[in-house]
Protein backbone atom coordinates (compact mmCIF):
# COMPACT_ATOMS: atom_id res chain seq x y z
CA UNK A 1 0.00 0.00 0.00
CA UNK A 2 2.80 2.44 0.84
CA UNK A 3 4.46 1.91 -2.55
CA UNK A 4 1.10 2.40 -4.30
CA UNK A 5 0.58 5.58 -2.32
CA UNK A 6 3.97 6.90 -3.42
CA UNK A 7 3.11 5.96 -7.01
CA UNK A 8 -0.12 7.99 -6.97
CA UNK A 9 1.60 10.89 -5.21
CA UNK A 10 4.24 10.99 -7.96
CA UNK A 11 1.54 10.83 -10.65
CA UNK A 12 -0.12 13.87 -9.09
CA UNK A 13 3.20 15.72 -8.92
CA UNK A 14 3.93 15.02 -12.56
CA UNK A 15 0.39 15.78 -13.81
CA UNK A 16 1.47 18.56 -16.15
CA UNK A 17 -0.42 18.03 -19.41
CA UNK A 18 -4.10 19.01 -19.80
CA UNK A 19 -5.28 15.39 -19.86
CA UNK A 20 -3.13 14.34 -16.90
CA UNK A 21 -4.33 17.27 -14.79
CA UNK A 22 -7.89 15.95 -15.05
CA UNK A 23 -6.77 13.08 -12.81
CA UNK A 24 -4.90 15.30 -10.33
CA UNK A 25 -7.42 15.07 -7.49
CA UNK A 26 -8.04 11.37 -8.14
CA UNK A 27 -4.33 10.64 -7.83
CA UNK A 28 -4.08 12.51 -4.54
CA UNK A 29 -7.19 10.86 -3.09
CA UNK A 30 -5.89 7.43 -4.15
CA UNK A 31 -2.54 8.18 -2.50
CA UNK A 32 -4.33 9.15 0.74
CA UNK A 33 -6.33 5.92 0.57
CA UNK A 34 -3.18 3.81 0.11
CA UNK A 35 -1.21 5.57 2.85
CA UNK A 36 -4.22 5.14 5.18
CA UNK A 37 -4.18 1.43 4.40
CA UNK A 38 -0.46 1.27 5.20
CA UNK A 39 -1.09 3.07 8.52
CA UNK A 40 -3.91 0.68 9.35
CA UNK A 41 -1.46 -2.20 8.89
CA UNK A 42 1.27 -0.47 10.90
CA UNK A 43 0.14 2.41 13.12
CA UNK A 44 3.79 3.29 13.82
CA UNK A 45 4.61 3.92 10.15
CA UNK A 46 5.91 7.48 10.44
CA UNK A 47 6.78 7.88 6.76
CA UNK A 48 3.24 6.94 5.72
CA UNK A 49 1.91 9.74 7.94
CA UNK A 50 4.39 12.15 6.34
CA UNK A 51 3.40 11.21 2.79
CA UNK A 52 -0.32 11.31 3.57
CA UNK A 53 0.25 14.70 5.15
CA UNK A 54 1.90 15.94 1.97
CA UNK A 55 -1.09 14.80 -0.10
CA UNK A 56 -3.46 16.60 2.28
CA UNK A 57 -1.25 19.70 2.15
CA UNK A 58 -1.40 19.81 -1.64
CA UNK A 59 -5.21 19.60 -1.45
CA UNK A 60 -5.12 22.49 1.07
CA UNK A 61 -6.59 20.20 3.74
CA UNK A 62 -4.28 21.79 6.28
CA UNK A 63 -6.08 20.44 9.36
CA UNK A 64 -5.65 16.84 8.16
CA UNK A 65 -2.06 17.54 7.14
CA UNK A 66 -1.31 19.01 10.58
CA UNK A 67 -2.72 15.88 12.23
CA UNK A 68 -0.63 13.60 10.02
CA UNK A 69 2.61 15.46 10.67
CA UNK A 70 1.82 15.54 14.40
CA UNK A 71 1.42 11.76 14.43
CA UNK A 72 4.69 11.35 12.55
CA UNK A 73 6.76 13.32 15.08
CA UNK A 74 5.11 11.46 17.98
CA UNK A 75 6.27 8.19 16.47
CA UNK A 76 9.75 9.31 15.43
CA UNK A 77 11.47 12.03 17.41
CA UNK A 78 13.88 14.17 15.43
CA UNK A 79 11.94 13.76 12.19
CA UNK A 80 12.90 16.93 10.33
CA UNK A 81 10.17 16.72 7.69
CA UNK A 82 7.55 16.22 10.39
CA UNK A 83 8.51 19.36 12.31
CA UNK A 84 9.01 21.41 9.18
CA UNK A 85 5.79 20.40 7.44
CA UNK A 86 3.72 20.89 10.60
CA UNK A 87 4.95 24.50 10.65
CA UNK A 88 4.19 24.84 6.93
CA UNK A 89 0.67 23.49 7.49
CA UNK A 90 -0.11 25.93 10.30
CA UNK A 91 1.37 28.89 8.44
CA UNK A 92 -0.44 27.99 5.21
CA UNK A 93 -3.72 27.63 7.10
CA UNK A 94 -3.22 30.99 8.79
CA UNK A 95 -2.27 32.77 5.57
CA UNK A 96 -5.26 31.13 3.82
CA UNK A 97 -7.65 32.56 6.43
CA UNK A 98 -8.50 29.16 7.91
CA UNK A 99 -10.26 28.85 11.28
CA UNK A 100 -7.34 28.27 13.64
CA UNK A 101 -9.24 26.67 16.55
CA UNK A 102 -8.68 23.20 15.07
CA UNK A 103 -4.92 23.62 15.51
CA UNK A 104 -5.05 24.05 19.29
CA UNK A 105 -2.18 26.01 20.81
CA UNK A 106 -0.47 26.25 17.44
CA UNK A 107 1.89 29.06 18.49
CA UNK A 108 3.45 26.91 21.21
CA UNK A 109 3.50 23.81 19.00
CA UNK A 110 5.21 25.53 16.08
CA UNK A 111 7.68 27.28 18.42
CA UNK A 112 8.64 23.87 19.81
CA UNK A 113 8.95 22.52 16.26
CA UNK A 114 11.31 25.35 15.36
CA UNK A 115 13.38 24.68 18.48
CA UNK A 116 13.76 21.06 17.34
CA UNK A 117 14.80 22.13 13.85
CA UNK A 118 17.36 24.55 15.31
CA UNK A 119 18.69 21.78 17.55
CA UNK A 120 19.07 19.40 14.61
CA UNK A 121 20.51 21.90 12.10
CA UNK A 122 20.24 25.61 12.79
CA UNK A 123 21.56 26.68 9.37
CA UNK A 124 19.50 24.49 7.01
CA UNK A 125 17.12 26.02 4.46
CA UNK A 126 14.15 24.35 6.18
CA UNK A 127 15.06 25.83 9.55
CA UNK A 128 15.48 29.31 8.11
CA UNK A 129 12.21 29.02 6.18
CA UNK A 130 10.49 27.88 9.38
CA UNK A 131 11.82 30.94 11.21
CA UNK A 132 10.27 33.19 8.57
CA UNK A 133 7.00 31.25 8.69
CA UNK A 134 6.68 31.69 12.45
CA UNK A 135 7.14 35.44 12.09
CA UNK A 136 4.14 35.47 9.77
CA UNK A 137 1.94 34.17 12.59
CA UNK A 138 2.58 37.32 14.61
CA UNK A 139 0.19 40.27 14.58
CA UNK A 140 3.04 42.69 13.84
CA UNK A 141 4.37 40.72 10.85
CA UNK A 142 4.04 43.75 8.53
CA UNK A 143 6.47 45.66 10.77
CA UNK A 144 9.03 42.88 10.29
CA UNK A 145 8.70 42.86 6.50
CA UNK A 146 12.41 43.32 5.78
CA UNK A 147 13.47 40.75 8.40
CA UNK A 148 11.02 38.19 7.01
CA UNK A 149 12.18 38.76 3.43
CA UNK A 150 15.81 38.46 4.51
CA UNK A 151 15.09 35.05 6.04
CA UNK A 152 13.34 33.88 2.88
CA UNK A 153 16.27 35.12 0.79
CA UNK A 154 18.72 33.27 3.03
CA UNK A 155 16.66 30.08 2.74
CA UNK A 156 16.67 30.32 -1.06
CA UNK A 157 20.43 30.88 -0.99
CA UNK A 158 20.82 27.68 1.03
CA UNK A 159 18.50 25.64 -1.19
CA UNK A 160 16.78 27.28 -4.15
CA UNK A 161 14.83 24.07 -4.86
CA UNK A 162 12.97 24.09 -1.52
CA UNK A 163 9.46 24.78 -2.86
CA UNK A 164 7.79 25.79 0.39
CA UNK A 165 9.93 28.93 0.65
CA UNK A 166 8.23 30.25 -2.48
CA UNK A 167 4.74 29.16 -1.45
CA UNK A 168 4.86 30.75 2.01
CA UNK A 169 6.54 33.91 0.68
CA UNK A 170 3.82 34.18 -1.96
CA UNK A 171 1.11 33.78 0.70
CA UNK A 172 2.79 36.53 2.74
CA UNK A 173 2.84 38.92 -0.21
CA UNK A 174 -0.75 38.00 -1.07
CA UNK A 175 -1.93 39.15 2.36
CA UNK A 176 -0.02 42.42 1.87
CA UNK A 177 -1.42 42.72 -1.65
CA UNK A 178 -5.03 42.41 -0.47
CA UNK A 179 -4.65 45.04 2.25
CA UNK A 180 -2.56 47.57 0.29
CA UNK A 181 -4.21 50.79 -0.94
CA UNK A 182 -1.25 52.29 -2.77
CA UNK A 183 -1.60 51.12 -6.38
CA UNK A 184 2.15 50.98 -7.12
CA UNK A 185 2.97 48.94 -4.01
CA UNK A 186 -0.05 46.72 -4.64
CA UNK A 187 1.16 45.98 -8.17
CA UNK A 188 4.63 45.19 -6.84
CA UNK A 189 3.27 42.76 -4.25
CA UNK A 190 1.12 41.17 -6.94
CA UNK A 191 4.13 40.57 -9.18
CA UNK A 192 5.96 38.92 -6.28
CA UNK A 193 3.00 36.59 -5.65
CA UNK A 194 2.87 35.50 -9.29
CA UNK A 195 6.65 35.05 -9.49
CA UNK A 196 6.92 32.86 -6.40
CA UNK A 197 3.90 30.68 -7.20
CA UNK A 198 5.25 30.04 -10.68
CA UNK A 199 8.51 28.77 -9.16
CA UNK A 200 6.65 26.69 -6.55
CA UNK A 201 4.67 24.90 -9.25
CA UNK A 202 7.83 24.23 -11.25
CA UNK A 203 9.46 22.46 -8.29
CA UNK A 204 6.39 20.97 -6.66
CA UNK A 205 2.71 20.29 -7.39
CA UNK A 206 0.20 22.19 -9.53
CA UNK A 207 -1.58 23.12 -6.32
CA UNK A 208 -5.12 24.46 -7.08
CA UNK A 209 -4.74 27.10 -4.39
CA UNK A 210 -1.79 28.55 -6.33
CA UNK A 211 -3.94 29.14 -9.41
CA UNK A 212 -6.66 30.56 -7.15
CA UNK A 213 -4.27 33.16 -5.72
CA UNK A 214 -2.86 33.97 -9.18
CA UNK A 215 -6.39 34.44 -10.50
CA UNK A 216 -7.35 36.80 -7.70
CA UNK A 217 -4.17 38.86 -8.06
CA UNK A 218 -4.64 39.15 -11.83
CA UNK A 219 -8.29 40.15 -11.34
CA UNK A 220 -7.39 42.93 -8.91
CA UNK A 221 -4.71 44.13 -11.35
CA UNK A 222 -7.35 44.10 -14.13
CA UNK A 223 -5.33 41.62 -16.20
CA UNK A 224 -8.45 39.69 -17.19
CA UNK A 225 -6.90 37.53 -19.91
CA UNK A 226 -4.31 36.24 -17.47
CA UNK A 227 -6.90 35.79 -14.73
CA UNK A 228 -9.01 33.71 -17.11
CA UNK A 229 -6.07 31.42 -17.93
CA UNK A 230 -5.15 30.91 -14.27
CA UNK A 231 -8.75 30.13 -13.36
CA UNK A 232 -8.99 27.75 -16.31
CA UNK A 233 -6.04 25.81 -14.88
CA UNK A 234 -7.74 25.64 -11.47
CA UNK A 235 -10.97 24.37 -13.07
CA UNK A 236 -8.98 21.70 -14.92
CA UNK A 237 -7.57 20.43 -11.63
CA UNK A 238 -10.91 20.62 -9.77
CA UNK A 239 -13.61 20.59 -12.48
CA UNK A 240 -16.53 20.16 -10.05
CA UNK A 241 -15.61 23.16 -7.90
CA UNK A 242 -18.36 25.78 -8.21
CA UNK A 243 -16.13 28.56 -6.88
CA UNK A 244 -13.89 28.42 -9.94
CA UNK A 245 -16.99 28.29 -12.14
CA UNK A 246 -18.51 31.48 -10.74
CA UNK A 247 -15.10 33.18 -10.92
CA UNK A 248 -14.92 32.33 -14.62
CA UNK A 249 -18.32 33.97 -15.08
CA UNK A 250 -17.15 37.16 -13.37
CA UNK A 251 -13.96 37.28 -15.46
CA UNK A 252 -15.95 36.79 -18.66
CA UNK A 253 -18.17 39.71 -17.67
CA UNK A 254 -15.08 41.88 -17.34
CA UNK A 255 -14.03 40.74 -20.82
CA UNK A 256 -17.45 41.85 -22.15
CA UNK A 257 -18.50 38.28 -22.88
CA UNK A 258 -21.78 38.95 -21.14
CA UNK A 259 -23.82 36.15 -22.69
CA UNK A 260 -21.42 33.48 -21.41
CA UNK A 261 -21.16 35.23 -18.04
CA UNK A 262 -24.95 35.32 -17.66
CA UNK A 263 -25.21 31.64 -18.57
CA UNK A 264 -22.79 30.76 -15.78
CA UNK A 265 -24.68 32.98 -13.36
CA UNK A 266 -27.86 31.12 -14.27
CA UNK A 267 -26.11 27.78 -13.62
CA UNK A 268 -25.04 28.77 -10.09
CA UNK A 269 -27.97 31.03 -9.16
CA UNK A 270 -29.88 28.35 -7.27
CA UNK A 271 -26.96 27.37 -5.02
CA UNK A 272 -27.68 28.35 -1.42
CA UNK A 273 -25.72 25.83 0.64
CA UNK A 274 -22.08 25.07 0.01
CA UNK A 275 -19.38 23.28 1.95
CA UNK A 276 -16.07 23.07 0.18
CA UNK A 277 -14.77 20.30 2.46
CA UNK A 278 -15.19 22.60 5.46
CA UNK A 279 -13.28 25.43 3.79
CA UNK A 280 -15.33 28.38 5.02
CA UNK A 281 -13.00 30.81 3.23
CA UNK A 282 -13.79 29.36 -0.20
CA UNK A 283 -17.49 29.20 0.61
CA UNK A 284 -17.37 32.87 1.56
CA UNK A 285 -15.47 33.69 -1.63
CA UNK A 286 -18.10 31.89 -3.72
CA UNK A 287 -20.85 34.15 -2.42
CA UNK A 288 -18.63 37.23 -2.83
CA UNK A 289 -17.94 36.40 -6.48
CA UNK A 290 -21.57 35.54 -7.22
CA UNK A 291 -22.56 38.83 -5.61
CA UNK A 292 -20.14 40.65 -7.88
CA UNK A 293 -21.57 38.84 -10.89
CA UNK A 294 -25.11 39.72 -9.83
CA UNK A 295 -23.99 43.34 -9.58
CA UNK A 296 -22.76 43.22 -13.18
CA UNK A 297 -26.31 42.43 -14.27
CA UNK A 298 -27.83 45.01 -11.89
CA UNK A 299 -29.45 42.39 -9.65
CA UNK A 300 -28.80 44.48 -6.58
CA UNK A 301 -31.04 42.63 -4.14
CA UNK A 302 -29.51 39.27 -5.04
CA UNK A 303 -26.05 40.79 -4.84
CA UNK A 304 -26.72 42.14 -1.35
CA UNK A 305 -28.01 38.73 -0.25
CA UNK A 306 -24.84 37.12 -1.57
CA UNK A 307 -22.60 39.65 0.17
CA UNK A 308 -24.47 39.04 3.43
CA UNK A 309 -23.97 35.28 2.97
CA UNK A 310 -20.28 35.85 2.27
CA UNK A 311 -19.88 37.73 5.56
CA UNK A 312 -21.86 35.10 7.47
CA UNK A 313 -19.67 32.29 6.12
CA UNK A 314 -16.34 34.11 6.37
CA UNK A 315 -13.69 32.84 8.79
CA UNK A 316 -12.71 35.42 11.39
CA UNK A 317 -9.26 36.02 9.87
CA UNK A 318 -10.85 37.01 6.54
CA UNK A 319 -13.77 39.18 7.65
CA UNK A 320 -11.91 42.49 7.77
CA UNK A 321 -10.56 42.11 4.25
CA UNK A 322 -13.93 40.86 3.02
CA UNK A 323 -15.69 43.93 4.40
CA UNK A 324 -13.28 46.10 2.42
CA UNK A 325 -13.94 44.12 -0.77
CA UNK A 326 -17.71 44.32 -0.35
CA UNK A 327 -17.53 48.07 0.37
CA UNK A 328 -15.93 48.55 -3.05
CA UNK A 329 -18.96 46.89 -4.65
CA UNK A 330 -21.53 49.17 -3.04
Amino acid sequence: SFQKGEHYLNLAKNARGPDARNFFRKYLNESIKEFSSAIKTDEMFADAYIKRGVANFVLSNYGNAYSDFSNAVKIELGLIDGYFMRIMSVCSAFMSFDEMDKYGDYLTTTKNDLDELIRIDSTSAKTICAKAALKLLKDNRDDEYNDILALFKDAVRKDQTLPYVYFIRAAFHYRLFKSENNEDRKAEYGKKVLFDLDIFMQYEYNKPECYELCTDVSLDLKDYERAFQFNKEARTLLPQNLYYKVVSGYILSKMNQLRDAERILHDVSSVDILDFENKSYMTSRFFLMRGRLNNVFFRKEKAKKDFDSALAKAPSLYKKLLEIEIAKEN
